[in-house]
Protein backbone atom coordinates (compact mmCIF):
# COMPACT_ATOMS: atom_id res chain seq x y z
CA UNK A 1 0.00 0.00 0.00
CA UNK A 2 3.01 2.57 0.81
CA UNK A 3 4.65 1.73 -2.22
CA UNK A 4 1.63 2.05 -3.88
CA UNK A 5 0.73 5.42 -2.47
CA UNK A 6 4.42 6.70 -3.22
CA UNK A 7 3.74 5.85 -7.12
CA UNK A 8 0.56 7.57 -7.50
CA UNK A 9 1.20 11.25 -8.07
CA UNK A 10 -2.64 12.36 -7.36
CA UNK A 11 -2.46 12.35 -3.74
CA UNK A 12 1.31 14.09 -3.42
CA UNK A 13 3.32 11.48 -1.35
CA UNK A 14 6.18 11.23 -3.79
CA UNK A 15 6.82 15.02 -3.90
CA UNK A 16 6.29 14.66 -0.03
CA UNK A 17 9.00 12.19 0.24
CA UNK A 18 11.23 13.76 -2.28
CA UNK A 19 10.72 17.06 -0.46
CA UNK A 20 10.95 16.02 3.46
CA UNK A 21 12.89 12.81 3.31
CA UNK A 22 15.27 12.73 0.88
CA UNK A 23 17.60 15.55 1.57
CA UNK A 24 18.23 14.17 4.88
CA UNK A 25 18.19 10.55 4.12
CA UNK A 26 20.47 10.04 1.07
CA UNK A 27 23.44 11.87 2.65
CA UNK A 28 22.71 9.43 5.63
CA UNK A 29 22.56 6.51 3.59
CA UNK A 30 25.90 7.35 1.41
CA UNK A 31 27.77 7.82 5.34
CA UNK A 32 26.36 4.77 6.27
CA UNK A 33 27.94 3.24 3.97
CA UNK A 34 30.95 4.09 4.18
CA UNK A 35 30.91 3.91 8.22
CA UNK A 36 29.37 0.00 8.20
CA UNK A 37 28.18 0.50 11.83
CA UNK A 38 26.81 -2.57 13.82
CA UNK A 39 23.49 -1.60 14.14
CA UNK A 40 23.16 -0.20 11.09
CA UNK A 41 19.22 1.17 11.72
CA UNK A 42 19.69 2.33 15.17
CA UNK A 43 22.57 4.26 13.77
CA UNK A 44 20.64 6.05 10.16
CA UNK A 45 17.75 6.97 12.78
CA UNK A 46 20.19 9.06 15.07
CA UNK A 47 22.29 10.57 12.37
CA UNK A 48 19.06 11.52 10.64
CA UNK A 49 17.66 13.16 13.77
CA UNK A 50 20.74 14.88 14.17
CA UNK A 51 20.90 16.35 10.82
CA UNK A 52 17.12 17.23 10.76
CA UNK A 53 17.76 19.07 14.54
CA UNK A 54 17.42 22.54 13.89
CA UNK A 55 20.54 24.57 14.58
CA UNK A 56 20.08 27.21 17.16
CA UNK A 57 21.29 30.33 16.85
CA UNK A 58 24.39 31.91 17.90
CA UNK A 59 23.42 34.75 20.50
CA UNK A 60 25.39 38.28 19.56
CA UNK A 61 26.75 38.79 23.45
CA UNK A 62 28.32 42.12 22.58
CA UNK A 63 26.57 44.67 20.43
CA UNK A 64 28.80 47.65 19.73
CA UNK A 65 27.26 51.11 18.83
CA UNK A 66 29.48 53.73 17.84
CA UNK A 67 28.40 57.37 18.46
CA UNK A 68 30.09 59.71 16.42
CA UNK A 69 30.29 63.73 16.44
CA UNK A 70 32.05 66.90 17.30
CA UNK A 71 32.70 67.13 21.31
CA UNK A 72 29.66 69.94 20.99
CA UNK A 73 27.37 67.66 19.71
CA UNK A 74 26.00 66.34 23.01
CA UNK A 75 27.51 62.76 22.27
CA UNK A 76 28.29 62.41 25.94
CA UNK A 77 24.87 63.43 27.44
CA UNK A 78 23.00 61.72 25.02
CA UNK A 79 25.27 58.09 25.77
CA UNK A 80 24.30 58.74 29.25
CA UNK A 81 20.26 58.85 28.83
CA UNK A 82 20.55 56.33 26.25
CA UNK A 83 22.31 53.95 28.56
CA UNK A 84 19.35 53.95 30.75
CA UNK A 85 17.01 53.85 28.13
CA UNK A 86 17.81 50.84 26.22
CA UNK A 87 18.90 49.07 29.26
CA UNK A 88 15.11 49.52 30.38
CA UNK A 89 13.45 48.77 26.76
CA UNK A 90 15.88 45.33 26.60
CA UNK A 91 16.47 44.28 30.03
CA UNK A 92 19.92 44.51 29.18
CA UNK A 93 22.97 46.32 30.31
CA UNK A 94 23.75 48.86 28.48
CA UNK A 95 27.40 50.52 28.72
CA UNK A 96 28.77 53.84 27.91
CA UNK A 97 32.35 53.44 26.70
CA UNK A 98 34.48 56.88 26.05
CA UNK A 99 37.78 56.51 25.60
CA UNK A 100 39.13 59.28 27.63
CA UNK A 101 37.70 57.76 30.36
CA UNK A 102 38.81 54.49 29.72
CA UNK A 103 42.31 56.02 29.28
CA UNK A 104 42.23 57.91 32.91
CA UNK A 105 41.14 54.58 34.23
CA UNK A 106 44.04 52.42 32.47
CA UNK A 107 46.97 55.00 33.75
CA UNK A 108 45.32 54.98 37.05
CA UNK A 109 45.35 51.52 37.33
CA UNK A 110 48.80 51.11 37.25
CA UNK A 111 48.41 48.02 34.76
CA UNK A 112 51.48 47.31 32.24
CA UNK A 113 49.03 48.86 29.33
CA UNK A 114 47.87 52.26 31.62
CA UNK A 115 52.13 52.55 32.02
CA UNK A 116 52.52 52.23 28.44
CA UNK A 117 50.23 55.04 28.21
CA UNK A 118 51.21 57.12 30.89
CA UNK A 119 54.44 56.93 29.44
CA UNK A 120 53.34 58.25 25.73
CA UNK A 121 51.89 61.18 27.62
CA UNK A 122 54.39 62.22 29.65
CA UNK A 123 56.57 61.97 26.56
CA UNK A 124 54.45 64.41 24.68
CA UNK A 125 53.40 61.86 22.01
CA UNK A 126 49.84 60.29 20.39
CA UNK A 127 48.73 57.25 22.22
CA UNK A 128 49.31 54.30 19.19
CA UNK A 129 46.32 53.00 17.04
CA UNK A 130 47.06 49.68 18.26
CA UNK A 131 47.43 51.10 21.94
CA UNK A 132 43.94 52.48 21.74
CA UNK A 133 42.42 49.06 20.00
CA UNK A 134 44.05 47.13 22.82
CA UNK A 135 42.15 49.54 25.29
CA UNK A 136 38.75 48.89 23.83
CA UNK A 137 39.52 45.23 23.71
CA UNK A 138 40.32 45.31 27.53
CA UNK A 139 37.01 47.51 28.00
CA UNK A 140 34.92 44.67 26.38
CA UNK A 141 36.61 41.43 27.30
CA UNK A 142 34.41 38.98 29.05
CA UNK A 143 31.77 41.66 29.11
CA UNK A 144 28.55 40.52 29.79
CA UNK A 145 25.75 40.41 27.46
CA UNK A 146 24.54 44.16 26.24
CA UNK A 147 24.64 47.35 24.42
CA UNK A 148 27.72 49.37 24.57
CA UNK A 149 27.79 52.46 23.49
CA UNK A 150 31.14 53.37 21.99
CA UNK A 151 32.82 56.92 21.78
CA UNK A 152 35.89 58.29 20.31
CA UNK A 153 37.22 54.70 18.53
CA UNK A 154 37.36 53.85 15.62
CA UNK A 155 39.23 57.11 14.47
CA UNK A 156 39.68 56.29 11.33
CA UNK A 157 38.35 53.68 7.92
CA UNK A 158 42.00 51.41 8.91
CA UNK A 159 41.50 51.53 12.39
CA UNK A 160 37.39 50.56 11.50
CA UNK A 161 38.17 47.98 9.18
CA UNK A 162 40.63 46.26 11.59
CA UNK A 163 38.36 46.47 14.45
CA UNK A 164 37.27 42.53 14.40
CA UNK A 165 40.66 41.27 14.13
CA UNK A 166 42.08 44.35 17.01
CA UNK A 167 39.11 44.49 19.33
CA UNK A 168 37.50 41.21 18.90
CA UNK A 169 33.79 42.93 17.85
CA UNK A 170 32.52 45.09 14.83
CA UNK A 171 29.95 47.81 14.95
CA UNK A 172 26.27 46.79 15.17
CA UNK A 173 25.12 50.45 14.20
CA UNK A 174 27.25 54.10 14.32
CA UNK A 175 25.49 57.41 15.26
CA UNK A 176 26.56 60.11 13.59
CA UNK A 177 25.33 63.63 15.56
CA UNK A 178 25.43 66.08 12.89
CA UNK A 179 25.97 70.00 13.30
CA UNK A 180 26.11 72.38 10.35
CA UNK A 181 29.23 74.21 10.36
CA UNK A 182 27.17 77.48 11.71
CA UNK A 183 26.05 75.66 14.40
CA UNK A 184 29.13 74.20 15.30
CA UNK A 185 30.73 77.38 15.20
CA UNK A 186 28.56 79.36 17.62
CA UNK A 187 28.71 75.95 20.40
CA UNK A 188 32.96 75.67 19.86
CA UNK A 189 33.35 79.79 20.42
CA UNK A 190 33.22 79.42 24.26
CA UNK A 191 34.84 76.21 24.44
CA UNK A 192 38.56 75.99 25.16
CA UNK A 193 40.80 74.55 22.91
CA UNK A 194 42.24 75.29 19.47
CA UNK A 195 40.25 77.94 17.44
CA UNK A 196 36.45 76.41 16.73
CA UNK A 197 37.14 75.98 12.46
CA UNK A 198 40.16 73.96 12.68
CA UNK A 199 39.07 71.86 15.58
CA UNK A 200 35.82 71.17 12.92
CA UNK A 201 38.18 70.62 9.91
CA UNK A 202 40.31 68.21 11.78
CA UNK A 203 36.99 66.36 12.62
CA UNK A 204 36.02 65.64 9.24
CA UNK A 205 39.60 65.22 7.95
CA UNK A 206 39.74 62.67 10.71
CA UNK A 207 36.58 61.09 10.25
CA UNK A 208 35.14 61.29 6.46
CA UNK A 209 36.59 58.19 5.31
CA UNK A 210 35.13 56.25 8.36
CA UNK A 211 32.00 57.91 8.00
CA UNK A 212 31.58 56.87 4.49
CA UNK A 213 32.70 53.63 4.97
CA UNK A 214 29.74 52.95 7.70
CA UNK A 215 27.06 54.62 5.20
CA UNK A 216 28.24 52.29 2.51
CA UNK A 217 27.83 49.51 4.92
CA UNK A 218 24.38 50.96 5.77
CA UNK A 219 25.70 50.92 9.83
CA UNK A 220 25.34 54.71 9.71
CA UNK A 221 22.33 56.39 11.19
CA UNK A 222 22.67 60.43 10.70
CA UNK A 223 20.89 62.22 13.50
CA UNK A 224 20.40 65.82 13.91
CA UNK A 225 22.21 67.10 16.69
CA UNK A 226 20.97 70.63 16.72
CA UNK A 227 17.12 69.18 17.86
CA UNK A 228 16.41 69.59 21.42
CA UNK A 229 17.63 66.40 23.66
CA UNK A 230 14.36 65.15 24.23
CA UNK A 231 14.71 64.34 20.35
CA UNK A 232 18.20 63.39 20.05
CA UNK A 233 17.48 60.94 22.39
CA UNK A 234 14.02 59.84 20.50
CA UNK A 235 15.89 59.30 17.28
CA UNK A 236 18.92 57.33 18.91
CA UNK A 237 16.84 55.36 20.76
CA UNK A 238 15.13 54.24 18.19
CA UNK A 239 17.63 53.29 15.86
CA UNK A 240 19.21 51.49 18.34
CA UNK A 241 16.48 48.90 18.88
CA UNK A 242 15.80 48.32 15.01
Amino acid sequence: MVARDLHNPKDGANDYVTRELMPTLMPALVALARERPADPVTWLAQRMIETKLPKQPKEVAVEVVLVIGLEVSGGKALCADLASSVAEATGRPCVHLEVPELLKVAVASGSPLGTEISLMVQQGKMVKKATLAALVKEALEDAPPGTYLLQDYPTSPSTLANMGEEVGYVPRLALLLELSEDQAMARLADSPGPPPLQRIKSFHMHSRGMIAELEKSQLLRRIDAAQGHEAILASALSAVLH
